[in-house]
Parts: C-alpha cells; structure tokens; sequence
C-alpha cells in the first residue's frame, strides 16, 4: 500500500513539475521567437510580460515539489523494506 501512495504521489508531483517546467519555458521561447522574427517590433513591456509568465510556471511546478518529494521518499522506504524482508526469508532457508 504504502507503494502504491509513494507511486502516486511520485506521479502527481512530477506531472506538477513537469507541467510548470513547461509552462515557464514557453514565454521565454516565444520571446526569443518574436525576437528573432521582428527584432524592432517588440514592445517595450514583453520582458516584464515574459517574466510574470515564467513565475506563473514557476509557481505552478512548485505546488509539485513536496509530492514529489514525499513520494520518492515513501518509494524508497518501500522498496529497501521489500529487500530487506527478502534477504531476511533468503537467510532463514
């Protein structure tokens, strides 16, 4: 049971991170791309517009740290549990 939570939450957090990963990325490279195609074009406030976007992403890819991190935690307690009870069952046969 307590595999399949830290799987889980494991999942959660790195969908979280990936989608806020994601979501920051995207501003700055439609920034470079309006750079490129219109390099006098761009107004004047798409920095600051390009920076609160990428907090935005930031912001979302933090909410999934801790699920990430709780479940990598409960994986591993998890597992080296199941090797431990193996390498005990091995000793006693």
């Amino acid at each position: 049971m307590r595999l399949f939570i830290g799987l889980l939450l494991l999942l959660i957090g790195a969908a979280f991170l990936i989608a806020g990963i994601v979501m920051g990325l995207e501003p700055l490279i439609s920034l470079y791309r309006g750079a490129l195609n219109n390099p006098l074009g761009q107004p004047g406030s798409v920095e600051q517009d390009t920076s609160h976007a990428m907090f935005h992403g930031l912001a979302i890819g933090a909410v999934g740290i801790l699920p990430f991190l709780i479940g990598s935690a409960l994986v591993k307690v998890s597992l080296f549990q199941k090797l431990r009870q193996k390498r005990a069952r091995s000793r006693m046969s």
